[in-house]
């Protein structure tokens, strides 16, 4: 019971202190201006951002933030808090999955090592979606796993699947279908390598559990089938454009998959050393089934054309499994270092979130300059629409920092920039065009400087698109 209690406080530790020490990233900004946007003009069943219609990501997520946006307005410390739940929760479904496969030590050992995997925690701590999306589908493979291994004549088999079910629903609805192939598609290839796993007179049980995943994860989609056909159609026909077209890397791109594990992957590697392991581990069926649950998603994600390393996010689990497994086999084989690797890592981990996050996070973060949060604040931009010019780029992190829609504006059009008038049009520093045009149809003043870049000029990741001068617009007359 310490032990488990400890495991608790070190989750604490690792998702909830400092959790505003890393600014928002640009999938954050995207869910956070949706939430806003949802509590502003109450478009829960159809989510806006910055004004366009926002259906490319499910909504489970972008709801849970627009309820703590209800209560807890502009509070990111707030907004990171579900996730980091969400985490836990993960963590609690992965142990429960190991414990029922190995042992209850082994089972703890996996959860100290998944929360000191660098990916777990940075997602842990963000408002998005992918934490939302293993997490229900984590919880789905242990019921799943618990329902199949039950006699087919345990009443309880209904209810596993049925819970099975509604967490492949919950997990559907918050990222789609991305959990099905990394998670559930892979554990069904890896399935029938665990002790007494069996579908026979669970067929009944099973339909149940797919019917309640489509109740649950489908009816958004088919409300928007209804309501707004076109629209989602288009959607559909970006989203899978992009799997193949948008960050397309090779086959063998994830050949370095292992450092995803950080200090761990030594162990990660060294247990793909199948026949070496499968003959000295006291739980040799357990390990083989998390190594080939861990190949077949790496085989799965490595087919798909659009690559990035935060996609292999979903491995974490197998490779804190397999790292427990051995750490624990050379612990009982006398071997006093593992403990003692265990216990240095979970501490430094801690004492990093603890104590050294707010440094790295000013250190790797930069320092906001100017951000166009203060124009909020601004008299004189008070109740001013705001708007850009429709013809540049613009970043959703600049909309996350204003508070506001920051709407596309043609103003070349003298009589559309003339209607919108008196409003506030950001100007990028030296576009002496568009300043041209604005004082030909109105009444420019310059209100001030704004750059939410979190890095100085100097910096190469310095975004110019991210500055912007703010020019109050009146008529001329």
């Amino acid at each position: 019971m310490e032990r488990k209690a400890i495991i608790l406080l070190l989750a604490i530790v690792a998702f909830i202190p400092h959790n505003t020490a890393l600014r928002p990233d640009i999938m954050e900004c995207r869910n956070l201006v949706t939430a806003r946007e949802i509590v502003q003009d109450g478009s829960w069943l159809v989510p806006t951002m910055n004004g366009a219609l926002r259906l490319e990501k499910p909504p489970l997520p972008t709801w849970i933030a627009a309820a703590v946006e209800s209560v807890c307005p502009d509070s990111l410390a707030m907004q990171r808090v579900p996730p980091a739940l969400a985490a836990m929760l993960w963590l609690l479904f992965l142990y429960l999955i190991v414990k029922r496969l190995t042992d209850d030590t082994t089972a703890q050992v996996t959860a100290l090592v998944f929360l000191t995997c660098y990916q777990v925690v940075l997602m842990g701590r963000t408002a998005t979606w992918d934490v939302y999306c293993h997490a229900f589908m984590t919880g789905a493979l242990f019921y799943l796993l618990r329902g199949l291994q039950r006699p087919a004549d345990e009443r309880a088999v209904w209810g596993d699947f049925a819970w099975a079910g509604l967490f492949m629903g919950l997990s559907f609805l918050s990222k789609g279908p991305v959990s099905f192939f990394a998670l559930l598609l892979p554990f069904v290839i890896a399935a029938p390598l665990v002790s007494g796993v069996s579908l026979r007179g669970k067929w009944g049980a099973l339909l149940l559990a797919v019917v309640l995943c489509i109740a649950l994860g489908g009816w958004w989609y088919a409300y928007l089938y209804i309501a707004h056909p076109a629209e989602l159609a288009s959607v559909f026909h970006q989203e899978t454009g992009a799997w193949a077209d948008r960050n397309v890397r090779p086959w063998w791109y994830y050949w370095r998959f292992f450092l995803e594990a950080g200090v761990w992957h030594p162990f990660v590697l060294t247990a793909l050393a199948y026949p070496l392991w499968r003959r000295r581990l006291a739980q040799p069926r357990a390990y083989t089934f998390f190594l080939a649950l861990l190949v077949a998603q790496l085989v799965l994600l490595s087919l798909m054309p659009e690559k990035k390393y935060r996609y292999l996010l979903p491995l974490m689990p197998a490779m804190a499994a397999l790292t427990a497994l051995v750490l624990t086999h050379r612990h009982r084989a006398g071997s006093p270092w593992p403990r003692r690797l265990l216990l240095f890592t979970v501490g430094a981990a801690a004492l990093i979130e603890v104590a050294l996050l707010p440094l790295a996070g000013r250190i790797f973060g930069g320092d906001q300059l100017n951000s166009l949060a203060l124009l909020q604040h601004d008299e004189r931009a008070a109740n001013l629409p705001l708007y850009h010019p429709a013809t540049q780029e613009l970043r959703i992190e600049s909309v996350y920092a204003a508070h506001r829609r920051i709407a596309p504006l043609d103003v070349a059009d003298s009589a559309s920039l003339r209607r919108a008038l008196p409003c506030i049009v950001l100007v990028h520093p030296g576009d002496t065009a568009t300043r041209a045009l604005l004082a030909r149809a109105a009444r420019p003043t310059p209100l001030g400087l704004y750059d939410d870049n979190h890095h100085p000029p100097t910096d190469k990741h310095h975004n110019p698109t991210m500055v912007w001068e703010a020019v109050r617009v009146e008529t001329g007359e």
